[in-house]
């Protein structure tokens, strides 16, 4: 049996197995099913889907982020404008939020059948993601983390700091509010 990995876009990905030029083993997702599978994940290694729905083998690192700090993050995001819009991972010391790209003009011409719950699920599916915000990990002892947000004029394009490291329930609660809203550009 080989391994197979069904993204959130409904792609199905094979991993494939060939061999470099020195002899050693490569391995990577396809959708295609010809070439040599791969009967099982490499040790050391894992999928990882991102929030774009690429998918692809990387080698397993120690979680620096804990998972109740991920989970606060993704309750947070839950509770804002519908599950399809935000989206966050981690990113080796942080956690960052995507926010989907909202052209979704497609999924006004979807048969007037399909009620609102499919069409969610829809632009879910088919939604892609830029970055916009992230917590960054400062101080591993304390959990402090910095607040971080995307600056979208030309000219600058790069993260800006918006406050000092404090603990992340903190953040969450003074920053994750903007999301989506016009006050998200007033934060300096």
């Amino acid at each position: 049996m080989s391994v197979i990995h069904i993204s959130r876009s409904g792609k199905t990905y094979r991993l494939h197995v060939s061999k470099t030029s020195t002899g050693k083993d490569k391995f990577f997702f396809s959708t295609k099913t010809e070439g040599v599978l791969a009967k099982k994940i490499p040790n050391g290694f894992e999928v990882y889907e991102t929030v774009d729905s690429l998918v692809f083998l990387r080698r397993k690192t120690a979680r620096i982020i804990q998972e109740d700090e991920f989970a606060l993050i993704q309750s947070f995001l839950d509770r804002i404008r519908g599950k399809s819009i935000f989206k966050a991972e981690i990113k080796k010391n942080m956690i960052v939020i995507h926010q989907a790209d909202e052209s979704f003009g497609w999924a006004e011409m979807l048969p007037p059948w399909i009620d609102a719950a499919k069409a969610e699920t829809l632009k879910a599916k088919f939604a892609s993601y830029q970055p916009v915000m992230r917590f960054v990990l400062e101080q591993k002892e304390k959990r402090l983390f910095r607040p971080e947000r995307f600056c979208f004029r030309g000219s600058v394009d790069d993260w800006i700091v918006l406050g000092l490291p404090a603990p992340l329930k903190k953040l969450s609660a003074e920053f994750l509010k903007h999301l989506g809203k016009d006050s998200f550009y007033d934060l300096m």
